[in-house]
């Protein structure tokens, strides 16, 4: 599952001057208390001084998270194909939306149509923006934290 999470903390300007900002995680955990546990652990290891964690979203329209890219920006890609219901044989739109890390709205297309290239049925990409995710974290098991 993942969340969504805002944290508000201040950042040293050029200038010296502090600001506070919202910063937005996108955080992959079993549950909510996990995400809730998760985003003040990683709070505590990003964030020099003051946190606080504003907002915790369960985000259950993404299905997938691209995060191969290393780009600065998250794009949340939308897409649709049509699906046949086994019991009644009448098509069904099926849509989706994938977080996928990249520099460029190019490049998280093409990333897009690679995911999606071993799909037996056509497809539509009918939306591709630009989200206010910083960072996204993935999730980790107990046995690999500990190696």
């Amino acid at each position: 599952m993942y969340f969504q999470v805002t944290i508000k903390h201040n950042v040293e300007q050029e200038d010296g001057m502090l600001k506070q900002v919202n910063e937005q995680f996108l955080l992959d955990a079993i549950s909510f208390t996990e995400a809730e546990t998760r985003s003040y652990e990683f709070a505590e290891d990003m964030v020099q001084g003051e946190f606080t964690v504003v907002d915790i979203k369960h985000k259950k329209t993404i299905v997938d998270v691209i995060a191969e890219d290393g780009g600065d920006k998250f794009w949340l890609v939308k897409f649709k194909y049509l699906s046949v219901d086994g019991d009644s044989d009448k098509q069904k739109t099926i849509t989706n939306q994938i977080l996928v890390n990249a520099d460029t709205l190019e490049t998280a297309n093409n990333l897009i149509k690679e995911y999606n290239s071993q799909m037996l049925v056509p497809y539509e990409v009918y939306a591709i923006t630009e989200t206010k995710i910083v960072e996204f974290i993935p999730y980790v098991k107990d046995e690999e934290v500990s190696e």
